[in-house]
């Protein structure tokens, strides 16, 4: 990990950038653009919380403020949605689809669910969109 950011984790998985990602070892950002360009006709999901605790512990850099200043990039993507959940988890997956510990929660708004974005992801749902816990 490096102080501006979550980068390769650990040397000793001798971390190895895609094939024709020249960006990638360089700014984890640049895979999402990279591997939404390998699959352009699907639909790719990026899942994640607010407070991811693992990645804050383990390197000492806000992972929140990351995550706002991802959100734009990934706007940008025609095929990519996020769901950023409220709370500290650092696997959605392990929790169930409609568990309150996968929500996403804004105030005045219904809760989102992760099995209810991941539904209309993998049914083609025309409304299919981006959820964040996070501003604006």
């Amino acid at each position: 990990m490096f102080e501006d950011g979550p980068q390769w984790r650990y040397d000793l998985h001798n971390p190895q950038a895609p094939p024709g990602c020249d960006t990638c070892v360089d700014d984890y950002r640049t895979f999402y653009a990279f591997n939404a360009g390998l699959a352009p006709g699907s639909r790719i999901a990026v899942l994640d919380s607010e407070d991811d605790w693992t990645l804050d512990a383990t390197s000492f850099y806000k992972y929140t403020a990351g995550l706002e200043a991802l959100q734009p990039e990934l706007d940008g993507l025609a095929n990519v949605r996020y769901h950023i959940a409220n709370g500290n988890k650092h696997v959605l997956l392990k929790h169930p689809l409609d568990s309150t510990e996968t929500d996403v929660v804004r105030p005045g708004e219904e809760p989102k669910l992760l099995s209810d974005f991941l539904g209309a992801m993998q049914s083609d749902d025309a409304a299919w969109a981006s959820e964040s816990c996070l501003g604006p």
